[in-house]
């Protein structure tokens, strides 16, 4: 690329946003605050689609910058793993401070597989003993961990095998795109025919996901054309996903129609995916601004539901619960940054640009 585009965007801002959404959504849902419509505005930007979208174009770009393999896998680990086991120290913690303690002790070799499991690739995993505990299990949001580390591995392999197909890596992308997407409104679609069982196993796979991932790595690639058709436009484009999120909520036709799951609808997600671009290149230096590159977003993301278990299992909900659990994670998760992650990141030998 002729032009920098990582070195002034608001990639930053979008990902807060994102894991903000995902907060507040559980906080409200769980702690049954009486907020009205709100929850249902708050639902129809969902983080988790954002968040795989964003991933592909940062993630492809540092392949691209450099593709020492190596060095992908250290500096993808030290994004991940360093906070993943704040979380679980955090989360044990609650655990011995707040749950039964007699079960505890009967199931000492589980929660010792269950902590093995939170620090490796397995941390959608939810032992029967802790389905008791809070809102049945310690930390729901973190299936999208392992699916985000499948997409780290997917990456190299693109790139590989782009080399030895005539189409290149363009025509893996769009083949993958398009199974992937077909997979996920197959399964949400016909959600009420598939087993139980098979329909969790499926979902929480990489496989219906890897389509959005895949989306943020082909915009990455045509961002030169891209660019000037968003860049400075962000108020059009939020106007634009509103209208579809309007148009989704009243006459939803899916998988056109969407907006309000993960399982976004076709019109709907394109439109977030340009949304996201639009923010990230409009109000120059916004995120610079405000966050002074400090980002918390994956510790907002990470810390919510252990915070918010705590107040669930004893019973406490409403706005009191509300507040606080909103208050804690997001004091975690600044704790989380300027402890564990910023200086985990620092040991990082490259990246797209320098915190």
């Amino acid at each position: 690329m002729g032009t920098d585009y990582f070195k002034t965007n608001n990639f930053d801002l979008i990902r807060l946003v994102a894991a903000a959404q995902v907060m507040l959504f559980h906080t409200m849902h769980y702690t049954e605050v009486p907020v009205g419509g709100l929850k249902t505005v708050v639902g129809y930007l969902p983080g988790v689609p954002a968040f795989f979208f964003v991933s592909g174009f940062l993630i492809s770009a540092s392949w691209e910058r450099n593709s020492d393999l190596r060095t992908f896998c250290v500096n993808r680990a030290l994004r991940i793993f360093p906070a993943l086991w704040a979380v679980l120290f955090f989360s044990i913690l609650t655990l011995l401070l707040f749950y039964d303690g007699s079960i505890l002790r009967n199931n000492v070799g589980k929660l010792i597989l269950w902590s093995l499991s939170q620090v490796t690739i397995l941390q959608d995993w939810i032992p029967d003993f802790m389905r008791g505990y809070g809102i049945g299990g310690m930390n729901g949001s973190l299936w999208t961990i392992p699916v985000e580390l499948s997409f780290y591995a997917f990456t190299p392999i693109i790139y590989w095998a782009g080399k030895k197909l005539r189409g290149g890596v363009e025509l893996i992308l769009l083949g993958t795109i398009v199974l992937s997407f077909g997979l996920q409104y197959a399964v949400y679609g016909f959600q009420d025919q598939i087993p139980v069982l098979a329909w969790k196993l499926i979902t929480k796979s990489p496989l219906p996901w890897v389509g959005m991932f895949c989306c943020g790595v082909i915009a990455q690639r045509h961002l030169p054309r891209i660019h000037p058709w968003v860049a400075g436009r962000a108020p059009i484009f939020i106007a634009i996903y509103v209208l579809t999120a309007v148009a989704s909520h009243y006459l939803p036709i899916y998988p056109l129609l969407n907006g309000d799951s993960n399982s976004m609808g076709i019109i709907n997600y394109l439109a977030m995916c340009a949304l996201i671009l639009a923010v990230a290149y409009s109000w120059q230096n916004l995120a610079e601004r405000l966050l002074q590159r400090n980002d918390i977003s994956y510790g907002v993301y990470i810390f919510h539901i252990p915070v918010l278990n705590m107040f669930v299992h004893n019973d406490i909900i409403g706005w009191t619960a509300f507040a606080s659990s909103l208050a804690i994670s997001i004091g975690l998760a600044i704790l989380s940054w300027f402890y564990v992650e910023k200086p985990a990141l620092g040991l990082r030998h490259w990246a797209l640009y320098k915190r």
